[in-house]
Parts: structure tokens; C-alpha cells; sequence
């Protein structure tokens, strides 16, 4: 996707080149490579920003980047709201499990917090 002058373009293509102009460019390129851990492009950008080592890019290759990068944030919101709804799920159990031991016996029970994690985990 980059070439020698640190280019965001696939090789043979006919499209003309844009020119990084911005700072904001820059930046977002950067983030969008941190994020999907694309080496070759943190690669390139680590030699300077984008205006300093004049670097070009095709228009189309800037927006599969954002493509790539919004269909990963959507991957990852899914993942995480699942995540967050077992981990709400297990903690209701753990709560329920203290709740029933307290009742079970005349005494008042001890937990470890360790064995308290040891179940939610």
C-alpha cells in the first residue's frame, strides 16, 4: 500500500496522486494505522508526518483505510457489548452465590476476595 515515497498507493494504479496537505491528515492516517496495527504504513510514517516527508496518497487507498478502520471499531463495539453483558451476567451470579451462602448458615460466611475473583474470572 505505500511505496518508496511513502506513498498510500497499490501498485499500478492510474489514479492521480493528492498530496498530504494537513496535520489532521497526518494524525488520522496514524491513529487509523495504530488502531489496525497495519506495520507497513506505521513503518513509513515513522520517518516524519506526512507533510515533512511529503508524502502522497490516492484518494480511493485514504478511504479503504477508513473503510477498514470503521469496519474494525464496528467488530470491536460488537465484541465489547457482548463481553459486557457476560460480565454483567457472571457478576449476578457471584452476587446471588455470596446472597445464598449468608442464608444458608446461622453464622456469617467469609469470602476471599481472591476466590470471589477466581469465580468471575
Amino acid at each position: 500500500m505505500l511505496n518508496q515515497n511513502v506513498s498510500f498507493v497499490i501498485e499500478g494504479s492510474t489514479e492521480n496522486l493528492t498530496k498530504a496537505q494537513t496535520f489532521e491528515l497526518d494524525r488520522k492516517v496514524r491513529d487509523a494505522a495504530k488502531q489496525l496495527s497495519d506495520e507497513k504504513p506505521l513503518a513509513k510514517l515513522s520517518e516524519g508526518d506526512m507533510i515533512a516527508v511529503e508524502a502522497r496518497y490516492h484518494k480511493s487507498c485514504l478511504s479503504a483505510l477508513y473503510n477498514k478502520l470503521r469496519n474494525f471499531n464496528t467488530l470491536k463495539s460488537k465484541t465489547d457489548s457482548k463481553n459486557a453483558i457476560i460480565e454483567g451476567i457472571v457478576l449476578t451470579e457471584i452476587v446471588d452465590y455470596v446472597n445464598n451462602c449468608k442464608n444458608c448458615t446461622d453464622t456469617v460466611p467469609a469470602f476471599k476476595l481472591c476466590d470471589l475473583k477466581s469465580l468471575y474470572l
